[in-house]
């Protein structure tokens, strides 16, 4: 039995869509619980003994037992997850925690409490990373083991058609609406060259949400009125068959986020399977994932790399090269099948 715990559904996050995935598929006996949402915290009485009940029935569960969880790297989160592992690992519980953000170090040092993380992580018998390189991450506990495994998606793209001769550029932005992913500068640049008589399109889907820059009542006053253009359209959150015409409608998918979490975007690996230019920035393990072959990677927080970068695919000529490899990438490193392979493998082997 694998018990898989981790968060809700909604709002979407590339945490989320990945938990689930997870958990989908997983080919044998396993049972789910999903922890509060941010937005009903999880100090909240009722949530807490809810989350304590539920953690209590653990050692009832039959067969071999194994607990999977996508770790937090916020201090409460950490709690709530150290509930689990210290009670668990008690009963004998194997543990696996799937780390889906670039700032556990981070969080570790800025910590008062790191004797006691240190404590509740040499409890976990592995963890995966989404790189080869952020096994840095948990480089300080030696007994734990660490494999990379990529993110994935069951994302099914439409087929791409794109003229020849192209007349003027569809710009995308697909993710959550928030400051730190860079929304409002790709705004800025667009209307800059739309201004400077360019032909371009900025077409934008995504939940709005707040983040440690600017909170949701201001992320959402700001957007709704800077979006006040005939050039640019927003569809809001989107999924299926909304999310296929979105991607295949893009021409250049730009990402310039420095969020502060950033690892391996599924958006991302969504708009390369469907055959999108690529464009983000030199954030975080991005590089690991995007370099020159697959559009362009630019400096965070650089306005005049963004516009220029824009411009330059204006006028490229070796769009379908960059498509086509993108598609081909997109299989080959991020298919569905390899990663519930790897899944299943990993979380079989306890």
């Amino acid at each position: 039995m694998t018990i898989f715990i981790g968060p809700t559904k909604k709002p979407i996050t590339g945490q989320s869509k990945s938990f689930y995935l997870t958990y989908n598929v997983y080919d044998k006996k396993k049972s789910l619980y999903c922890y509060p949402p941010k937005s009903e915290s999880f100090f909240l009485l009722k949530n807490i003994i809810f989350y304590i009940s539920y953690i209590l029935t653990l050692p009832f569960h039959k067969g071999k037992k194994v607990v999977y969880l996508t770790s937090s790297r916020s201090l409460m989160g950490f709690f709530r997850d150290a509930l689990v592992i210290l009670y668990a690992k008690i009963f004998g519980f194997k543990i696996i925690n799937h780390l889906h953000g670039a700032d556990f170090l981070s969080f570790r040092k800025k910590s008062k409490l790191k004797p006691l993380i240190d404590y509740v992580y040499k409890k976990i018998n592995k963890s995966i990373v989404l790189f080869p390189k952020m096994r840095e991450q948990y480089a300080m506990y030696p007994a734990m083991e660490v494999f990379a495994i990529n993110n994935a998606t069951d994302f099914q793209p439409l087929p791409r058609v794109v003229s020849i001769n192209r007349e003027g550029l569809t710009v995308g932005y697909l993710s959550n609406i928030m400051y730190s992913k860079g929304i409002f500068d790709l705004i800025s640049a667009v209307n800059q060259l739309v201004d400077n008589g360019y032909n371009i399109k900025l077409i934008i889907a995504g939940e709005i949400l707040g983040d440690s820059y600017l909170n949701l009542e201001s992320t959402k006053s700001s957007f709704l009125e800077k979006i006040k253009k005939p050039f640019i359209e927003y569809h809001g959150s989107i999924d299926g068959k909304q999310k296929q015409l979105f991607l295949q409608e893009t021409d250049l998918f730009c990402l310039p986020t420095f969020y502060p979490t950033e690892a391996q975007p599924i958006s991302i690996i969504e708009a390369m399977l469907a055959g999108c230019v690529i464009l983000t920035t030199k954030h975080n393990y991005l590089p690991e994932m995007i370099n020159e072959k697959n559009g362009y990677l630019i400096n965070k927080n650089d306005s005049q790399s963004l516009i220029d970068s824009i411009q330059k695919e204006y006028f490229s000529t070796d769009y379908h090269r960059i498509s086509s490899y993108n598609m081909q990438q997109g299989i080959s490193e991020y298919s569905f099948n390899t990663y519930a392979t790897n899944i299943n493998k990993h979380l079989r082997e306890q």
